[in-house]
C-alpha cells in the first residue's frame, strides 16, 4: 500500500495526540511534520534496501560526450548494479574494470560480442574508457539502487501546461532526478483526486507528469507525493517522525521511544527472514506486528 504525504502526516498527528485543526492551534504544522518524516526516511532507506533492494531499483541511459571520460552520477544515487552498452549490433554487458570501489582496475579487451568500452566507478563518478571520440546518445544504460525523493505536501505555484506543475515552496529541490518516477496526488483544491507519475523534473521546480491533468491544477491545489517506503515500514516512518517531533519540542520521548524500539525489533526480524531466504518470497501475517 502506498500512502500520500497527507496520510502520513495524519498518522504522525495521531501518535502525537495533536489532532486539533490548525485553526485551533496544532503544536506542529504540516510542513514541520513533513520535515520530520523526511529526516526519518533518510534513516530507513538503507535498512529497507537490505530487505528488498529491487524496490528502489531503476535505470538511466547515459549519453557519451566527445572527449569526455568522466560522468557524474545523479541525485539520489546509492548503489550501481550493472552497466550495459546500448550501441553496436549486440548490446551486451560492458566490461567491469572496478575490482575495489575507488581503485582503478586494468579493464579488459573487447570481443566481437562485447562493448569496446569498460567502466570504473569512483565515488559518484563513472569513468568510461577508452574516452569516446564522438558524441553518442544513450550509449550506456545504468542499473542502480536509488534514494527516494523527499516527501512533499504543498500547494503549487502554477501549472505551465496541462501535464506540468510548478511546486510553490523551496521544500522541493530546484532540479535533479530525485523526483523522476515518483507518484503524486492532488489532494484538495482544483483538480483534486488525480494521481500521476513524474516523468521529468527540471530547473524552477517544474514537474512533467505521465499524462495531462484533467481538469488542470492551479494555485489552489494541494499536492502530496506518494511515499515510496513499503507498507511494512510505514509504522517505523511514523514512529520515528513522532519521536523527532517530541524531541524538538523538548518533551520526554521515552514512551514513544519504547514503542519505536519494539517496532525496530519487528523490522530487524523482517529483514533477517527476508535476506536469510536470499530475498525470496516470505509469508507475511498482518498481525505479526510488521
Amino acid at each position: 500500500m502506498l500512502y500520500t504525504a497527507q496520510q502520513l502526516v495524519t498518522k504522525v498527528r495521531k501518535r502525537l495526540k495533536d489532532l486539533k485543526g490548525q485553526a485551533q492551534g496544532n503544536t506542529w504544522t504540516d510542513d514541520e511534520i513533513v520535515e520530520f518524516l523526511n529526516d526519518e526516511q533518510e534513516n530507513l532507506v538503507r535498512k529497507i534496501i537490505m530487505a528488498g533492494e529491487d524496490y528502489f531499483a531503476t535505470f538511466k541511459d547515459l549519453d557519451f560526450t566527445a572527449n569526455v571520460a568522466d560522468y557524474p552520477l545523479f541525485d539520489g544515487f546509492l548503489l550501481l548494479r550493472a552497466v550495459t552498452y546500448q550501441g553496436g549490433v549486440d548490446p551486451t554487458q560492458m566490461i567491469e574494470s572496478r575490482l575495489i570501489e575507488g581503485v582503478e582496475g586494468s579493464g579488459g579487451i573487447a570481443s566481437q560480442t562485447e562493448s569496446q568500452y569498460y567502466y570504473s566507478l569512483f565515488g559518484d563518478n563513472l569513468e568510461i574508457a577508452p574516452t569516446p571520440g564522438q558524441t553518442l546518445a544513450a550509449q550506456a544504460r545504468l542499473f542502480f539502487i536509488r534514494m527516494p525523493g523527499p516527501i512533499l505536501l504543498e500547494t503549487i505555484a502554477s501549472s505551465p501546461a496541462a501535464d506540468q506543475l510548478q511546486f510553490a515552496s523551496t521544500n522541493a529541490p530546484p532540479e535533479g532526478d530525485l523526483y523522476v518516477d515518483t507518484l503524486i496526488e492532488s489532494i484538495s483544491g482544483t483538480g483534486a483526486g488525480q494521481r500521476r507519475k513524474i516523468s521529468a523534473y527540471t530547473v524552477g521546480r517544474i514537474a512533467t507528469v505521465s499524462s495531462p491533468f484533467n481538469p488542470a491544477l492551479d494555485s489552489t491545489t494541494l499536492v502530496g507525493t506518494i511515499s515510496r517506503i513499503p507498507a511494512p515500514f510505514q509504522h517505523q516512518l511514523v514512529y520515528g517522525a513522532a519521536i523527532r517531533a517530541k524531541v524538538d519540542n523538548e518533551e520526554n520521548p521515552a514512551g514513544l521511544a519504547a514503542l519505536y524500539n519494539d517496532g525496530e525489533s519487528d523490522m530487524y526480524d523482517f529483514i533477517e527472514r527476508r535476506t536469510g531466504g536470499q530475498r525470496g518470497p516470505i509469508p507475511w501475517d498482518p498481525d505479526d506486528g510488521i
